[in-house]
């Protein structure tokens, strides 16, 4: 088996250092040291890892320089013999980063799993090595599906794989991953992967700052528009409404239609109860975006309206 292991920084490739958790080097190759001590424990076979590292950071510095790096690191990879991929990623951007891997390689031939750890390797609390070991034996199992995903044990729980296009955000204070059944948005999220798939032959850009204006709904909120904006998207609450009475979203929808500028919505279910909120949706300019999370939406966005594209 040979798999390749994508080194990009996070907590899993951190250590202590003057007090603070930053990005180590010797890290990275600290992982794979402890996975070959556990397997040789059990006497278990060990793959033979290739390594790569296009970036190291912190996830939380993640931007679109860092997500073009990976993406054309990856499909590098994809053109040789490989069983599988593995990426390290820290936890706080993780979702955002598995999100456009997931457009981008949906179609891919073998694994790409994300891997993260709530704490460094050297903390008795960490979940990294049991992500990563979960990752390998994913990819070494001859009967699972091809996929792009995480590889994560919650607190608590057993290691498990999450669709890389079903993951929600972390809840605040929470490490967990939480995720919607695949069913439940596969209609809507395939003409965004047949757009994706089409663009295999050709490189998939992100600007370095993404361009989408995005609003989270909350009461009272004052919603405006930057001079450089281009796009808006608006993440209802759970209901699928947003206050069509606040005087600034009134304000901000007139003036994107001035500026030809498109506010999406994002969060909101054709099951959904049409309370009349909803009503001037349409007269607004304001248009809801498919059953996809809003993490896609707002990775998608970023993508679509992208300069180079």
């Amino acid at each position: 088996m040979n798999i390749t292991v994508i080194f990009t920084g996070g907590t899993i490739g951190s250590s202590v250092q003057q007090n603070f958790v930053s990005t180590d080097t010797q890290m990275p190759y600290r992982l794979l040291a402890m996975y070959e001590t556990e397997q040789k424990k059990k006497g278990a076979a060990i793959p033979h890892f290739q390594t790569e590292a296009p970036y190291t950071t912190l996830s939380e510095y993640m931007d679109g320089s860092h997500l073009n790096l990976l993406i054309s690191c990856i499909r590098e990879q994809l053109t040789k013999d490989i069983d599988g991929i593995i990426v390290t990623h820290g936890t706080d951007t993780l979702p955002f980063t598995a999100a456009a891997l997931g457009m981008c390689f949906a179609y891919a031939k073998v694994p790409i799993l994300l891997v993260s750890s709530n704490y460094i390797l050297d903390d008795p609390r960490a979940n990294g090595l049991t992500n990563f070991t979960a990752a390998v034996d994913y990819i070494t199992s001859p009967t699972l599906p091809t996929a792009v995903g995480i590889a994560y044990c919650n607190t608590g729980s057993t290691p498990k794989i999450y669709n890389a296009l079903g993951v929600y955000n972390h809840y605040p204070f929470d490490d967990s991953l939480y995720e919607r059944s695949y069913d439940a948005y596969a209609d809507a999220i395939a003409p965004v992967l047949q757009e994706f798939s089409d663009l295999r032959q050709t490189s998939v850009h992100f600007d370095t700052s993404c361009p989408v204006c995005f609003f989270q709904s909350m009461p009272g909120m004052q919603y405006y528009l930057p001079d450089n904006a281009c796009v808006v998207l608006i993440h209802a609450y759970h209901s699928g409404t947003i206050n069509t009475k606040n005087p600034s979203l009134l304000a901000l929808a007139e003036q994107a239609a001035q500026k030809k500028i498109p506010v999406y919505l994002t969060g909101i279910s054709a099951s959904s109860t049409d309370y009349d909120s909803k009503a001037i949706y349409e007269s607004l300019g304001i248009i809801p975006l498919p059953e996809y999370s809003p993490l896609v939406a707002y990775m998608y966005l970023w993508y679509k309206y992208s300069q180079k594209h």
